[in-house]
């Protein structure tokens, strides 16, 4: 079993550490992880069947295209994706909103996790802090800062993942959303799967020619 150390700011690429303001991340598995290309995936907990085959598509075209997936490790959508993702051979992170004290893999996930190669929890928040609102909020943020795109599955007008959706806006990130709720200024609609498989084309090639 790994154990969990301390990745320091100082080493994160510039958007993490704006949003780290000093602060360590704690990282239990693959650290190696964060050196992939890698898409965000946020959405809500209860969310329709539809919205968790969504979740689950994302994650495992995700995977195909070369992409890590990191979510906010919420049930529903966020461990949709990540389901998808390592069920696809892929790799999965878990930007958790509490202290790393409080991580577990969930029984959803068991069957694909393996913390030493594909899987990696990391936290901004000190090893036994609790789940608080404003925790989650930032760690959406974190998620948009470790991510070359993000994509929103049913954002209704307000909750977490609007949230996560007008941060990545801000930052610039291509923004794309699937069963809106709700508009998002700046987001694409993803309604069928080549447009999501186009998407991911497109995000694979941007990160090429950034290199």
């Amino acid at each position: 079993m790994p154990l969990v150390h301390t990745i320091p700011a100082a080493d994160c690429p510039p958007d993490v550490r704006r949003v780290l303001r000093g602060r360590p991340l704690y990282a239990l598995g693959n650290a190696s992880l964060l050196s992939l290309p890698i898409v965000g995936v946020s959405g809500a907990r209860e969310a329709s069947p539809e919205g968790i085959a969504w979740a689950r598509h994302i994650g495992s075209e995700a995977a195909f295209h070369g992409f890590a997936v990191a979510t906010g490790y919420a049930r529903g959508v966020d461990r949709a994706a990540l389901a998808g993702a390592l069920e696809a051979g892929g790799a999965g992170i878990a930007v958790l909103p509490e202290g790393m004290d409080h991580f577990a893999v969930v029984p959803e996930l068991k069957h694909a996790v393996d913390l030493e190669s594909n899987f990696l929890a990391i936290s901004m928040f000190d090893v036994y802090d609790s789940w608080q609102t404003w925790r989650a909020l930032e760690r959406n943020a974190l998620v948009v800062a470790l991510s070359q795109v993000l994509f929103a599955v049913e954002p209704r007008e307000r909750g977490g993942t609007r949230d996560a959706a007008l941060k990545a806006a801000r930052l610039g990130r291509p923004l794309y959303v699937v069963l809106p709720h709700a508009p998002l200024p700046r987001a694409r609609t993803v309604n069928t799967a080549d447009e999501l498989r186009r998407a991911l084309q497109w995000a694979a090639a941007r990160r090429r020619s950034l290199l």
